[in-house]
């Protein structure tokens, strides 16, 4: 499943699901979330898993969503919307994980963690640990694979992967 903002409703959001993860693109629908605007407005937008999003106001700051139906319609959980963290505005780019793992890259290339233990928008964890300080400088897309892994495809189309050995179980 992945969260986009709409093409066709301009700030809304969409969801895209797949009857067969090694199914052909055919198999994929999407859906316009009704009553969802308001989501152009934000710097970045990415999926925590499980019906996790995360969105980056222009001003930094880190806030949690939580669809619980995940099918398309407006579901939310309460506290959707909260602010979860501050200072995120000065990154390139930041992705998480299923798990509550966020990686952040700040405009050098270091590539941050940070942990949300609770996921539901109410308390923050540990983070801010430098976990590589050289990989992605050269990074175009980076994207995670889950479970710690982090992809990357560099400025030569080569694209580059590692697993970072973090227990936040």
């Amino acid at each position: 499943m992945i969260y986009a903002i709409a093409k066709n409703a301009p700030g809304t959001l969409a969801i895209y699901k797949g009857s067969d993860q090694s199914g052909p693109l055919s198999s994929v629908t999407s859906t316009v979330i009704p009553d969802t605007s308001g989501w152009q407005t934000f710097k970045s937008v990415f999926s925590g898993g499980n019906g996790i999003i995360y969105a980056i106001t222009e001003d930094g700051k880190l806030l949690w969503y939580k669809d619980t139906k995940q099918d398309g319609t407006a579901s939310f959980a309460p506290g959707s919307g909260n602010a979860i963290g501050a200072g995120w505005a000065r990154f390139k780019q930041v992705l998480a994980d299923e798990r509550g793992n966020i990686y952040a890259i700040e405009p050098d290339g270091t590539l941050k963690w940070y942990f949300d233990p609770a996921r539901d928008g109410t308390t923050w964890g540990m983070g801010g640990n430098v976990i590589e300080s050289d990989w992605l400088k050269n990074a175009k897309h980076v994207f995670s694979g889950g479970d710690g892994v982090v992809y990357a495809i560099n400025d030569k189309g080569e694209l580059l992967w590692n697993r970072f050995a973090i227990d936040n179980k």
